[in-house]
């Protein structure tokens, strides 16, 4: 049988530091996903208007080449 008879918390450094800085400046606010990926696909933001370009110029290559 094993019995506990001291107990000691050490936390990582970084994950301290997190909650410092959490509690000195709030919480950044993060955008959820689902916004996030509704904006994608829509065209939206710098990564939307990117990947609609690329998906635009490879459907219309396809559709050259392909069919």
């Amino acid at each position: 049988m094993i019995s506990v008879q001291q107990q000691q918390w050490q936390p990582a450094h970084a994950f301290t530091q997190a909650i410092r800085h959490a509690e000195r400046y709030g919480t950044p606010s993060i955008t959820p996903f689902a916004k996030a990926l509704s904006a994608h696909m829509q065209g939206e933001g710098l990564l939307g208007k990117a990947t609609h370009l690329v998906v635009d110029r490879v459907v219309k290559h396809d559709l050259k080449n392909l069919y």
